[in-house]
């Protein structure tokens, strides 16, 4: 089988030196490579080696080069505990596959912990499988093609060919060994429904507007089990007028709630859940236009940065929604989702002030200082104060430099926070730009003194300073006001007629 030089894609991994105290996973003998198609040229069927590969489908000793099947698992033995399995893949012609580009899922121990994609002939990837127990362990690689198409004319059994393990090689972690609870299978129906209130994990991506809140959701969105949703202020008004809901069909001697013993926690869990499923429907039916619209000759469905789908077996059982002005909220979105996660983005207020003011650009009302400095204050303050409440189990603070600098290791983080397993092709994502402003155009007047202060805020969320004790502005004050105002002033709306 024709096959090119390994190559690593991972960033950060093809400059790695392995140590040398690591253990190399035992090799059978390297088969000599055939020269690789040149770009443009027609390729043959593929020249399989004399003898023939042995294509692992069951539980075998785990070696390398070798060509493994559709669903091949391993016993794998770890040296050391703190140790990583780093494994090379590589696919193979064009001819043995009916598209690309498709994906393969990692499993360890019975637990998806890496998605990995290839999108065209003769790729291979490089990922680390940390392992934080030494010892036995099963390794189980799946492949989203079957096999290779009959016309190739290949033996029953070597038409099941689906990638080459070129290497594995056992070295000490470059990363703390987190414990991995991800318990989605693939492949799976995309876009399940679920009724399960544990299984449903929407993702937040919160903060002030210009903080890199967009290109977040889309990175976000980019994993084969997150599915990306457009902006939209449905949840502001939702979770507000039901409290206030609730609490009308409370007043009667004889309500509804009194009669079903129906409880406020129970009600908001009933209108997240529903929000959940609409929130899928809008996605799913979004995907099939697009596919429609791919299939009669429109623009492919398939963009290696913003794609809403990126294999046919992408589950997408959760969402991710990047509306700054959910920052107001995000305090009591766990009362409607428990299982919620929210990513919070910090940007220098002089940046977003300065973009915000240059917000024609991009076709959308410049603001005023006062109005750009009051959106970032405001937005900062809501994220932050989330942070804060519910802690950074359920909030990831982000400051948008790492975004820019070194993105590949704060993807993966967000994936271990999210127990998601590893997407690692997600971080292309942030080579695009979207939404510019035009930073680089003329100038905008700034007010040094008002910077002055909200710097000292920035300064202080970065370091985790308390809520209370940063110089916010006396109009905002904690969620919890905000929410006994607004419900009180829903409630007197509905029922105290002509009430303002």
């Amino acid at each position: 089988m024709p096959k090119a030089k390994p190559k690593n894609t991972t960033e950060g991994l093809e400059d790695t030196p392995v140590a040398d105290t690591a253990t190399a996973v035992k090799p059978r003998p390297a088969k000599t490579a055939a020269p690789k198609t040149p770009a443009g040229a027609t390729t043959e069927a593929p020249a399989l080696p004399d003898p023939p590969p042995v294509l692992y489908q069951d539980t075998e000793p785990f070696r390398c080069p070798q060509w493994v099947a559709k669903v091949a698992t391993f016993d794998i033995d770890c040296p050391e505990a703190g140790h990583e399995l780093l494994v090379n893949l590589q696919c193979g012609q064009k001819e043995l596959y009916l598209y690309f580009p498709f994906q393969g899922w990692i499993y360890l121990d019975d637990k998806p912990v890496y998605v990995i994609e290839f999108s065209r002939p003769y790729e291979n990837t490089t990922f680390p499988l940390p392992v934080a127990a030494a010892g036995p362990h099963r390794l189980r690689i799946e492949t989203e093609l079957s096999g290779c198409p009959k016309a190739l004319g290949l033996s029953e059994d070597l038409r099941h060919l689906a990638v080459q393990i070129n290497s594995a090689v056992w070295r000490p972690a470059t990363r703390t060994v987190r414990s991995h609870s991800a318990q989605v299978h693939y492949p799976r129906p995309r876009y399940e429904a679920v009724n399960n209130h544990a299984e449903i994990k929407p993702v937040f991506v919160i903060g002030a507007y210009r903080s890199g809140t967009s290109i977040s959701t889309w990175i976000l969105g980019q994993h084969p089990n997150i599915t990306p949703t457009e902006e939209n202020t449905f949840l502001i008004m939702k979770y507000f007028a039901s409290i206030a809901n609730h609490g009308i069909n409370g007043l009667a001697t004889e309500s509804f709630n009194k009669i079903y013993d129906l409880t406020l926690r129970d009600y908001l869990l009933s209108e997240g859940e529903h929000f959940h499923h609409f929130s899928l429907k809008a996605a799913r039916q979004r995907t099939h236009a697009k596919l429609l619209e791919s299939v009669s000759g429109g623009k492919s469905v398939f963009d290696p940065g913003f794609a809403l789908v990126r294999g046919a077996y992408n589950p997408k059982s959760r969402w991710v929604n990047g509306t700054p002005e959910y920052s107001t909220i995000a305090s009591g979105l766990p009362d409607m989702f428990p299982n919620a996660r929210m990513v919070f983005m910090l940007r220098r207020p002089r940046d977003v002030i300065s973009s915000l003011m240059r917000f024609d650009a991009m076709g959308q009302q410049a603001q005023s200082f006062e109005e750009a400095a009051w959106n970032w204050e405001r937005l900062s303050h809501g994220a932050y104060q989330a942070y804060k409440t519910l802690g950074p189990d359920t909030v990831f603070f982000a400051d948008y430099e790492r975004l820019k600098s070194d993105p590949a290791t704060l993807v993966r983080e967000w994936w271990e926070f999210l127990e998601e397993p590893y997407f690692d092709k997600a971080v292309e994502t942030t080579a695009r730009r979207i939404n510019s402003s035009g930073e680089a155009s003329a100038p905008v007047e700034i007010d040094n003194a008002a910077i002055d202060r909200l710097n000292v805020i920035y300064v202080g969320m970065c370091s985790g300073a308390p809520f209370s004790s940063l110089p916010w502005r006396k109009e905002l004050v904690p969620f919890g006001a905000v929410r006994n105002h607004v419900v009180d002033r829903f409630t007197r709306i509905i029922t105290e007629p002509g009430t303002n």
